[in-house]
């Protein structure tokens, strides 16, 4: 059967709209007008790049003729950057464009998060105290839910690596330049650090007890409730830390290496392949 050039352009137009929304599915960011369904006649509502066009509102019902419609990955394609649950029916999840959804214990739902800025980093105390960082272009921004509106959290900062804390008026953030300040629940407060480096990430056991991870090889800072001091865990350039508890705390870096704190010591092990850096 021989084709005609209009037919083809037609069948070649098709086919090329149909690999662009398998392709954007598997990586990447979700295409501008990209639309969240669950079926025909299925409507969700999409915070930042989740749906709608710009990443604002939501769609549902069926799709016109001729209309390709975002399926997989449901219920978005934006990437990923922060998780944070509160248990097995209730987390938050937040990324690329604005990106917000929340687990209700049977599926993710997209949240409308009033921005296209990349979220980077999510901390809460609980349901209605969550605290947002966030990447605009280079500029950090903050932001707070209270359950039921998101707040813009005026902060002067180029970067937020990390935000830490142990309820509303105990929060840490940490980022550059050189920055680590401290939220009592009225005032953000520049705690004076003996290191000129900027901070990649925060994690504490208790309010008398916090880590500062630097972006210097195995340079960090900890907190006894009134002083900051110097430790340092060898060679390693921590990107990021985690504990269970002031005896047992872990944190990764460049040189695929994991370090682990058992109280008095920094041990090395190895946890992936040399020279591997590792972020979380």
């Amino acid at each position: 059967m021989v084709l005609s050039t209009s037919r083809l352009s037609a069948l070649f137009l098709i086919l090329s709209s149909f690999a662009g929304g398998i392709l954007g599915g598997c990586g990447g960011d979700a295409p501008a007008s990209a639309e969240a369904t669950t079926g025909a006649a299925t409507s969700t509502s999409g915070g930042g790049g989740a749906g709608g066009e710009g990443g604002e509102g939501a769609t549902g019902g069926a799709a016109p003729l001729g209309h390709f419609e975002w399926e997989a990955p449901l219920p978005q394609g934006n990437d990923l950057h922060a998780l944070w649950t509160f248990g097995p029916e209730d987390a938050w999840a937040a990324g690329e464009r604005g990106t917000l959804l929340r687990w209700d214990g049977v599926s993710w739902s997209p949240q409308e998060s009033g921005t296209q800025a990349d979220f980077t980093e999510l901390w809460a105390s609980g349901p209605t105290d969550v605290w947002a960082a966030l990447d605009d272009d280079g500029v950090a921004l903050l932001r707070h839910w209270d359950g039921v509106v998101w707040t813009d959290v005026p902060f002067d900062a180029k970067h937020i690596g990390g935000v830490w804390g142990f309820g509303p008026d105990d929060v840490w953030v940490v980022g550059k330049p050189h920055l680590v300040r401290h939220w009592d629940g009225q005032t953000w407060e520049d705690v004076q650090i003996p290191l000129l480096n900027d901070f990649e990430g925060v994690w504490g056991a208790a309010p008398d007890d916090v880590w500062f991870v630097a972006d210097s090889p195995g340079a960090m800072l900890r907190w006894n409730g009134s002083l900051l001091s110097i430790v340092f865990g060898g060679t390693t350039e921590v990107r990021a830390m985690a504990g269970l508890a002031t005896d047992d705390i872990w944190a990764v870096g460049d040189g695929g290496d994991a370090l682990h704190w058992d109280g008095s010591d920094w041990t090395s092990f190895p946890a992936g392949a040399p020279g591997e850096i590792l972020t979380g």
